[in-house]
């Protein structure tokens, strides 16, 4: 009965959301494709990390509750910060500042 009434909800979510889940998994793929990208371009380093991560991002960048910051305003002292610490994916960061 359990799995019934989770499944239900998941498919009422999944019509509710509509467009907003096929925007999302487009937002994703683009940060995938330029992550790619940018490794190939560099020919250095791999696109593993940041194409795995890149629903983390999307997620983070684009939520309104999640990250704060402001591209036009680097110096606010109260803005939210991610570090990683895989220098692989930094590929990642450099792509989400330059979509933000």
């Amino acid at each position: 009965m359990s799995a019934m009434v989770k499944e239900s909800e998941r498919e009422s979510n999944s019509k509710t959301l509509g467009n907003s889940t096929e925007l999302s998994r487009k937002c994703i793929d683009t940060v995938r494709v330029l992550c790619a990208d940018m490794v190939e371009k560099a020919k250095s380093g791999h696109p593993g990390a940041p194409m795995g991560c890149a629903p983390i991002a999307h997620l983070l960048y684009s939520g309104e509750n999640c990250m704060r910051y402001s591209p036009s305003n680097p110096q606010w002292i109260n803005r939210d910060r991610l570090v990683l610490s895989n220098g692989h994916a930094c590929a990642l960061l450099y792509s989400m500042c330059h979509l933000t």
